[in-house]
């Protein structure tokens, strides 16, 4: 390759080169010049880092900028070591705000005489929870430690370089492998090294299945022609292996001695570290030569070499600058549950409450110690007003649980392991579960009122069937059966072709033939398609006519416009195709049914079989322009056998058609002289134009996806000039993507249309009625693809987005005045509430970002549609899209979903984000919240698992600052008898352990297993979902109605034991009860309702688990009594509480029996009565179906009323009579619609131009049929 010339030298070699030059090539020259000299002037900048090549310069490098040696390449994936593994989870754990107020309040304790509860009621449970949370990230961070460890320890084999002072030897030992010695300076020794010990400017080699252990640039492979193929699943998460290609010169340099690489001498420019995984920026400099250096040539730290038994690289990026790490570390946006912000204001509120109990407590206890100043046997110091208040808060301050966020995360972990371990979940196919791959918003599941999904891939499977296609005219459906077939004579070494047998099973599609798509969901109407059978019959009749040169034009672009590598089986002679790209993938095995078979690639030639057989062509490549999602599209240039140079350009319809010359003849095609014969082309080629666009809206309409083809010839003196600006364009580290960009836009231009290709991506199974049962559970729909805008709306009524009843507001620039449409369409939508769906289009859409009052009025009318399709959008709409309406509607909760690595940002925007484990590769869904298989396990997730989840975490709240109310409140009532003095009626040690203890089973079963409705159930009804959209099982009332409740049963807890005390018993003095015997009373009372309440009032699904949860509960707490009263020594008593043998005597004692039937009879038979007459004369909809699931033939005879009112007609009438007006005439007045989108000369006139092709078309018509 030769070096890059300078500004200077292309102004030379143009002179040089152009000496006698043409008219049209002297200006084309001097064109492609000036625009050079403008968009690729050299930059005196110094970017990125250099570094050396050479095995005899000292290690390790140091860098030219900081004078510093470049890092190691130990990575630390760790957070934490022995030093800063306190101090940091101290932090961490107390910028919490909960559990710095329960610090707070430990301190307070802690403070002598201001507590009443002890000193350790609250330091204790807070301790327990703390260290637990500190456990479990130490464990965590210990196993990050142990995995860093394994794999800084990793072997690699590192070149060693010594000066060869020896006589040419060979030989190898304990080992090492000495490379075989001649005349040159030094000689090389592969050695064993640890990852960790590998620097910047190493030579590494990697062997067949070995990790890469830092980012390479690749030198050399075994392979004959540098080619080898890296695993990149465990960095993109793409399961298809990627080719990377060595620069040929320095590979062959390597090659031609064994102590080559020893020798190699030069630098290489790269770019600096960054976390871009699919470009890089770089040159090589090697004896005064440059060679660019692009991603093909990187090796990336966490890609397996495969296919390859070795290859040789460089460090360029070592440790944490690798660009797997730098990915590793990149922050995305916190995703907390919107149901977090309810608890917050529930906390608040309690936090008010809490205050305001304690103002109340001591301003009563001044009242009560003023009233008892004349009390001769009351003495002491006189009340202090701040202590009293800090004590009252010290007291209750348990009113907020101090347990809530710990047993929810347990909680959590729970929901998750079901959601992983769903058995209905799993794809067997792929051996894919679904995976919560967080738990911090499981009840986020069951709120979704909006849902952006991607299409390619998420609704479709993403396996591409090449099923028509239209060149010269004329549309043809291919049967995916092999037209041609290509045998090699093992002798001769020539292929024989041979046309194939119509088997009797298959029948050839004549022109009236119904196709049918999309797995049947979409039948296009009669048109004028015939086979692949009849084209290629044409084709080899008559190969010299018109239509046979475009249509072997159009195979060979087809054979040779890719990045497709074939592998070619020895014993068999079958091809076998490996791609990236499943378009790809899908077009080549086409046209090698078709008779053009691609044999053989490498880095500088493509080898077919024509149709006709005999020695493969060989295509040598000149210049690959790769596919990006900016430009749409990929050319290659190849000089042909023949020695022609070729542009062959490949991409997005809308891209080819608008590149297309106009008017120009096509040089395969031109006539040499007669007048007439031009006129007659210039017609043919605007035939051929109005025609391929009628075919791209016919394929589209049928729901499948489109690409162009276009050529170009070029001659040599062009080509020159611009292959000069685009090997500048290649080595440079300034912007070199921008300029690649646009080098290609000077030279794909002014293309000959050579045909259209049509692939079918089909529905997934089950997508049409998951995609019904979310608009039934009052979910917005968001389709959001890069699909053309009929496809898309096609798909739409395929997956039952679009009704037949539904209005579709298409959105326009071209139909007047963006800014009219949107709010007239949103004052019909708003007026009639039928089913709508809004379509809107990329370039539309960025129209609409640029005005914010108009953006705002888009959101406005997709809020009120029932759905939303989003066509031919970027990877930043996406994003855009779902950001705009999680902003614009606060409380709405919205998901995303999606399988590629252009769904990534729109999946992060969203509140939860869904990614398909797809044929993409695993990118989305590492990059999600949870991860699916199939797009149709969405509405188990939903409306089982995320009801349930929702359901769950609600009642846990609930239960929890229950349960805790119901407690703490017993010890602000009894202050009445103390003289609000802040004493306790509890004994320390046994309040604090209430909320660990003694009531943290049923509020936990309850969170972790409640199931107010079967699953059946929630699948049949979907409107059940509802639930979670309304906030209606926690919301600020329904907190507080709990809450009052419990204020009602703790009064009955207290008081009823202190008034009955006696009442069962003789009532002597002696009788009177102490108080610890009066605690454990209440005590035993609260532990009794709470579980009752919580595990059989409030849990509608009672299993074993409940009863394990209850009886375990209830027996747990007398065994710790009993337990307890015998460990606590009488000298252990204090303040009163004298429990020694305390608890063996009660239970004995009819007070204790009497007070505690009493209490519970007075707290719960209420609310079990309040139940009943809910549930008989005001039933909710849950209440309806948990008596409807007793009665499986109602449930059935229910589900039949459902699904006849929502069910869709099953035969759908043609898109373009439905849903276009402008659409209708497209077939017969199509270039008409051509000209409106500047597709077509404005020269011609509509009514001239319909006859010349109506005369044309039935002369092709005739020719066609006659062959």
């Amino acid at each position: 390759m030769r070096s890059s010339p300078k500004e200077e030298d292309i102004e030379c070699i143009s002179l040089e080169e152009q000496e006698h030059p043409k008219p049209l090539t002297r200006s084309v020259s001097k064109w492609f010049k000036r625009k050079s000299q403008s968009i690729f002037r050299q930059s005196t900048v110094s970017v990125g880092r250099k570094i050396p090549i050479s095995t005899a310069l000292p290690k390790p490098y140091v860098r030219e900028d900081t004078k510093k040696p470049y890092i190691s390449n130990r990575i630390t994936t760790a957070r934490y070591n022995l030093w800063n593994f306190l101090p940091k989870q101290l932090y961490a754990q107390f910028s919490k705000v909960a559990n710095l107020y329960f610090l707070f309040v430990a301190c307070l304790q802690m403070i002598p005489g201001w507590s009443t509860t002890g000193q350790f009621t609250t330091i204790l449970p807070l301790s327990i929870f703390t260290v637990v949370a500190m456990g479990r990230e130490g464990y965590d961070d210990y196993r990050r430690h142990r995995q860093d460890q394994s794999e800084n320890n990793k072997g690699v084999e590192v070149l060693r370089s010594y000066h060869n002072n020896a006589e040419p030897v060979s030989g190898s030992a304990d080992g090492q492998h000495t490379l075989e010695r001649r005349s040159t300076r030094n000689i090389g020794v592969w050695q064993q090294t640890k990852w960790k010990d590998v620097t910047v400017g190493d030579f590494v080699r990697i062997n067949a299945n070995d990790w890469v252990p830092a980012d390479l640039f690749l030198l050399s492979t075994s392979t004959d022609d540098g080619i080898c193929y890296v695993e990149t699943a465990a960095l993109d998460g793409e399961s298809n292996l990627k080719q990377k290609q060595a620069i040929k010169e320095i590979d062959t340099l390597i090659k031609e001695s064994p102590d080559g690489i020893s020798n190699l001498e030069g630098y290489l420019q790269a770019e600096n570290p960054n976390m871009d995984l699919y470009n890089f920026d770089g040159y090589l400099q090697h004896n005064e030569e440059r060679y660019p250096v692009s991603v093909n040539q990187i090796l990336l730290r966490g890609t397996i070499l495969r296919n390859t038994t070795s290859a040789v690289g460089m460090v360029i990026f070592s440790g944490e600058e690798t660009k797997i790490r730098m990915n590793a570390s990149k922050n995305i946006r916190t995703k907390a549950p919107s149901l977090q912000k309810l608890i917050n204001k529930a906390v608040i509120s309690v936090f008010i409450a809490l205050i305001a109990l304690s103002l109340t407590s001591t301003v009563l206890g001044a009242v009560w110690e003023r009233g008892s100043i004349h009390r001769w046997y009351l003495t002491g110091p006189k009340r202090d007003l701040a202590r009293s208040f800090f004590s009252f808060i010290i007291l209750l301050n348990t009113l907020i649980p101090i347990s809530l966020y710990v047993t929810m995360e347990i909680v959590k972990l729970v929901q998750a392991y079901f959601i992983n371990n769903d058995l209905e979940m799993y794809y067997a196919e792929t051996d894919t579960p679904a995976e919560a791959r967080t738990c911090t918003i499981n009840e986020e599941l069951g709120q979704i009122s909006y849902i952006f999904s991607d299409k390619t891939g998420t609704l479709t499977d993403n396996v591409m069937l090449f099923r028509k296609y239209s060149v010269g005219g004329m549309a043809y459906v291919h049967d995916n059966q092999k037209v041609i077939s290509h045998r090699l004579n093992s002798i001769s070494k020539l292929y024989s072709s041979e046309l194939n047998k119509v088997a009797e099973d298959i029948r050839p599609i004549e022109e009236d033939t119904k196709v049918t798509h999309l797995s049947g969901s979409i039948s296009s109407r009669p048109c004028n398609q015939k086979s692949s059978r009849q084209m290629i019959e044409r084709l080899i009749s008559d190969p010299n006519s018109h239509f046979g040169r475009q249509a072997d034009m159009f195979l060979l672009a087809m054979a040779l416009c890719h990045t497709v590598v074939p592998e070619v089986s020895p014993e068999t002679g079958d091809v076998n195709y490996q791609s990236m790209s499943p378009d790809e993938h899908a077009i080549v095995n086409a046209v090698h049914e078709l008779g053009y078979t691609c044999i053989d690639r490498n880095s500088k030639s493509v080898s077919v079989v024509p149709l006709q057989g005999g020695h493969p062509l060989v295509f040598k490549v000149l210049n690959i322009i790769e596919f990006s999602s900016h430009r749409k599209r990929m050319s290659v240039i190849y000089q042909f056998p023949d020695g022609q140079i070729v542009l062959l350009c490949k991409g997005a319809d809308s891209v080819i058609l608008e590149r297309l010359a106009n008017g120009e003849s096509n040089p395969a095609t031109a006539s040499n002289t007669f007048e007439s014969k031009t006129q007659h082309m210039s017609i043919r080629e605007e035939y051929l134009y109005s025609k391929a666009i009628e075919h791209v809206h016919q394929f589209a309409s049928d729901g499948l996806r489109t690409l162009a083809y276009g050529h170009r010839y070029l001659d040599q003196d062009e080509y020159n000039v611009w292959s000069a600006i685009y090997s500048e364009a290649c080595t440079s580290l300034v912007e070199r993507q921008t300029k690649i960009e646009e080098a290609a836009e000077l030279i794909e231009k002014n293309l000959s249309l050579t045909g259209i290709t049509a692939i079918e991506d089909k529905l997934q199974e089950g997508v049409p009625e998951t995609m019904e049962k979310m608009q039934m559970a009052g979910i917005r729909l968001w389709m959001l693809t890069g699909d053309k805008l009929e496809t898309a709306i096609n798909i739409g009524h395929s997956c039952r987005l679009i009704r037949d009843t539904s209005t579709v507001i298409i959105l326009d620039p071209k139909q007047g005045s963006l800014t009219n449409q949107v709010q007239s369409a949103l004052s019909n939508v708003t007026t009639n509430k039928g089913h709508s769906v809004v379509v809107i289009d990329g370039s539309t859409l960025a129209l609409v970002e640029k005005d914010p009052v108009l953006l705002d009025s888009f959101l406005d009318l997709g809020v009120v549609s029932s759905a939303v399709i989003c066509c031919r959008v970027s990877p930043s709409q996406k994003a855009l899209v779902v950001r705009s309406i999680r902003r614009k509607i606060g409380s709405a909760v919205t998901l995303a979903i999606g399988d590629g690595g252009n769904d990534i940002a729109m999946i992060q925007e969203a509140h939860v984000g869904i990614g398909i484990a797809g044929r993409e590769g695993l990118q989305a869904a590492r990059s999600s919240d949870y991860s699916i298989a199939r797009f149709r396990f969405l509405q188990r997730l939903l409306l089982v698992h995320g009801r349930w989840c929702y359901v769950r975490i609600s009642k846990f709240v609930l239960g929890t600052f229950y349960k805790c109310v119901t407690f703490y409140l017993t010890q602000f009532f009894f202050q009445a008898f103390t003289g609000f003095s802040g004493t306790s009626l509890y004994e320390q040690w046994t309040l604090s352990l209430y909320n660990t203890l003694f009531s943290a089973l049923p509020v936990l079963v309850l969170g972790m297993f409640e199931k107010d409705l079967n699953a059946e159930t929630l699948l049949r009804f979907p409107s059940l979902y509802r639930t979670g959209q309304n906030n209606e099982m926690f919301n600020l009332r329904i907190f507080w109605i709990w809450m009052v409740n419990g204020v009602i049963q703790s009064v009955w807890i207290t008081y009823i034991p202190l008034i009955t005390q006696g009442a069962f018993s003789k009532g002597d003095v002696e009788d009177s009860p102490q108080l610890y015997f009066l605690g454990v009373i209440v005590y035993t009372a609260v532990v009794l309702v709470v579980t009752i309440k919580l595990s059989l009032l409030e849990s509608h699904n009672w299993t074993w688990i409940t009863a394990f949860a209850t009886v375990g509960t209830i027996g747990l707490w007398f065994v710790w009594q009993l337990v307890f009263s015998v460990v606590y020594k009488p000298q252990d008593a204090t303040n009163g509480y004298e429990v020694y043998g305390v608890f063996q005597a009660m239970i004995s004692h009819p007070d204790f029996w009497g007070a505690l039937v009493l209490v519970v009879v007075a707290a719960l038979v209420p609310r079990v009565a309040l139940i009943v007459l809910k549930r008989s004369f005001w039933p909710t909809e849950v209440d309806k179906f948990q008596e409807w699931e007793k009665d499986e033939k109602r449930i059935t005879k229910m589900q039949e009323t459902a699904t006849s009112t929502n069910q869709y007609p099953q035969q759908r009438r043609n898109l373009f009579t439905k849903l276009n007006p402008w659409a209708n005439s497209l077939r017969g007045r199509a270039s008409k619609l051509n000209k409106a989108r500047g597709w077509l000369p404005s020269r011609l006139s509509a009514q001239s131009d319909n006859q010349k092709y109506e005369d044309y078309a039935l002369t092709e018509s005739s020719t066609h049929n006659r062959h």
